[in-house]
């Protein structure tokens, strides 16, 4: 293991054995982090299933992206965007996003009902940079499925139709959105994050905590933060 690796591993390290018991993203794991925004930060992402992965996530406690203030909101989306233009012109394509809506997916094993209510639901929405399609692999559990344009309309279809109750969100590489209600359904532990993984046929990078990807931090960053950087300063995400 090289410098960086071991530095890197040290960093979340701390999460993947419970020896930390709190929010990584409202620690602020400041290695990861390739972008502060006022609301919103862009940070790789614990469990490399390729190299480039990262998440967008707001600096409070929010619940989901639908559960944001306008001003949060609007620095999400911007963020979304950065995130895309930098995958198309590091990776060749703008890549796809998933959320999960505070579905309850990625509680902690025996931590689950401690964190119900407080430690994962963060807002944190997930970016590849792979133009993959995996809805096929979503409606094996949850059939119904709403199709939106933009953050403002997820925001109505969970206001609107299913009443501030939990979903899952899949956006394609041209920024579609697709929302599924959750419901009474159990979704299996970090689902999307395996149906990425079934689609690039890398199944058994899917468990974060088994395969948190610390060889690929260091070479991920090199490649995006110079183009996030340059991209990011002629925005207007101050």
């Amino acid at each position: 293991m090289g410098k960086n690796e071991q530095m890197f591993a040290e960093v979340i390290g701390p999460y993947i054995t419970g020896e930390k018991d709190t929010c990584s993203y409202c620690d602020h794991l400041d290695p990861l982090i390739l972008i502060e925004g006022i609301h919103t930060y862009i940070t790789l992402a614990i469990g490399q299933i390729i190299e480039g992965y990262t998440q967008v996530c707001t600096q409070k406690h929010r619940t989901a992206a639908t559960g944001l203030f306008p001003n949060e909101a609007e620095e999400l989306v911007r963020m979304k965007d950065l995130v895309r233009e930098t995958y198309d012109k590091v990776y060749g394509n703008p890549g796809i996003a998933f959320e999960h809506g505070k579905a309850g997916t990625c509680l902690w094993k025996e931590n689950r009902e401690k964190n119900m209510h407080d430690l994962c639901h963060h807002t944190h929405i997930h970016f590849v940079p792979v133009d993959i399609d995996i809805r096929s692999r979503i409606a094996r559990i949850l059939p119904d499925v709403f199709v939106v344009n933009n953050l403002a309309e997820l925001g109505e279809v969970r206001k609107d139709i299913l009443e501030g109750a939990p979903y899952l969100y899949f956006e394609n590489s041209d920024g579609v959105g697709y929302v599924y209600p959750v419901g009474d359904n159990k979704i299996p532990r970090q689902f999307l994050r395996q149906c990425v993984a079934e689609e690039l046929n890398m199944p058994e990078r899917a468990d974060w905590m088994k395969y948190p990807g610390t060889e690929l931090f260091a070479e991920g960053k090199k490649k995006l933060l110079p183009v996030m950087n340059q991209i990011f300063k002629n925005s207007d995400v101050k």
